[in-house]
């Protein structure tokens, strides 16, 4: 079992634009329907802590883009394409995002 964790100041991703090169096709389209520009942030933030968690957890070497985080049963799951079972946390608190992910 490896864990992998990552924590960010959620003012880091502002930049909205970062989207487009953190996030994957599907990731984009949920992130497209969110209206609030401070939740837009939040995700941003969740994503890249989730993928720095995965890739610390499973000493892959893959682009951010290539790591889809979706949900599954409203609890955030990697469509990931390895034998990896990976489980996966997100939290946000005002100023901070963070992730851990478990594999097994």
């Amino acid at each position: 079992m490896k864990i992998g964790c990552d924590i960010q100041s959620i003012s880091d991703f502002t930049n909205l634009k970062l989207a487009f090169k953190i996030l994957s096709e599907e990731e984009l389209e949920l992130f497209n329907l969110i209206n609030s520009a401070s939740r837009k942030t939040e995700f941003l933030a969740g994503r890249w802590c989730a993928k720095e968690a995965i890739l610390k957890a499973t000493d892959n070497k893959v682009k951010f883009k290539d790591i889809c985080i979706v949900y599954e049963n409203k609890k955030p799951f990697w469509k990931n394409p390895t034998n990896y079972k990976v489980s996966l946390s997100i939290s946000h608190s005002k100023d901070y995002a963070m992730s851990v992910a478990i594999v097994e």
